[in-house]
């Protein structure tokens, strides 16, 4: 598991200026939203730069606990 100086030492040696650029999000607020919820994900599973996203996926899951409700 990750944690928050993690995430940082990682956005700071990935530094990504255009989000919706680097994520190839769509225009408006909503694309915005979704190109940030994506860099912070990538932040704490260090995958900024990773372009395989099987590879992206399983870190995701290696670092984040997702609960389901039912």
């Amino acid at each position: 598991m990750t944690n928050i100086l993690q995430a940082l030492k990682t956005i700071v040696n990935n530094p990504v200026s255009d989000l919706l650029g680097h994520y190839k999000g769509k225009s408006g607020i909503n694309g915005v939203g979704s190109a940030l919820e994506v860099f912070i994900k990538d932040a704490f599973a260090d995958t900024i730069n990773e372009e395989n996203e099987q590879k992206r996926v399983e870190a995701y899951n290696e670092v984040f606990d997702y609960v389901r409700f039912v």
